[in-house]
């Protein structure tokens, strides 16, 4: 009788070509082949369970946010806001702060590195990768 043993020994494997020995080859493969996959099906449900848990922080912290962090003008008692300063002299004004000015070229280049590996992944996973020939 087939059995776990048998397979994890390697007991039957180099037996002759008798009928036992292809219907044991048969069911090492078939067991190999359902244990990768129980693997697999388990590690799509722990990612769903982690997706679901950061999903739902995300949407109780929102919330938060929303519904119970005031503007500051709301604290005071005030429900309009002030009118917002003019664009291009904000604009300006920004441009004039050294902190901004020493932290943008940061900024701009890691920006750049980004978007170049965005870009790349598509060419790396359709024609390195190429799931769509795999066998798995």
């Amino acid at each position: 009788e087939f059995n776990d043993g048998l397979c994890d020994s390697n007991m039957m494997r180099n037996t002759s070509a008798s009928s036992y020995a292809v219907g044991f080859e048969a069911y090492c493969e078939c067991r190999e082949g359902c244990m990768n996959r129980d693997t697999l099906e388990s590690q799509r449900i722990a990612y769903r369970i982690v997706g679901l848990f950061f999903g739902l922080w995300y949407v109780v912290t929102m919330w938060h946010l929303v519904y119970r962090i005031r503007e500051r003008s709301q604290l005071r008692g005030d429900l309009a806001l002030k009118p917002p300063a003019p664009l291009v002299p904000s604009i300006l004004n920004t441009f004039r702060n050294r902190p901004f000015l020493a932290l943008l070229p940061a900024q701009i280049f890691d920006a750049m590195g980004f978007s170049m590996i965005a870009s790349m992944m598509t060419y790396y996973v359709r024609y390195q990768i190429q799931p769509e020939y795999s066998t798995v």
